[in-house]
């Protein structure tokens, strides 16, 4: 499970504990980067919970040479995606 934890920024510079913000004042992009160069795994092998249907979806992984993979994911602030490998 990858988490933007970003839920609650200060808004209000003057209170060093003043909190306030949506999920969207909070948003992000979550870089996840994955070495699968020993062979043992396959970018399709990666799964993903579809929050808004329920099923399940093969993301798709960028290359960047040598076994080496990213995965780009917007995440509004206090929201998650759940990722796994399908082995056998």
């Amino acid at each position: 499970m990858v988490v933007n934890a970003l839920a609650v920024p200060n808004t209000d510079k003057a209170a060093e504990f003043g909190t306030g913000g949506s999920s969207s004042d909070t948003a992000q992009n979550v870089t996840l980067s994955f070495n699968l160069s020993d062979g043992s795994l396959r970018p399709d092998q990666l799964r993903m919970l579809n929050t808004a249907t329920g099923q399940v979806i093969t993301p798709s992984l960028t290359s960047r040479g040598n076994g080496a993979y990213d995965l780009v994911k917007y995440l509004g602030g206090g929201t998650g995606e759940l990722f796994w490998w399908q082995l056998g």
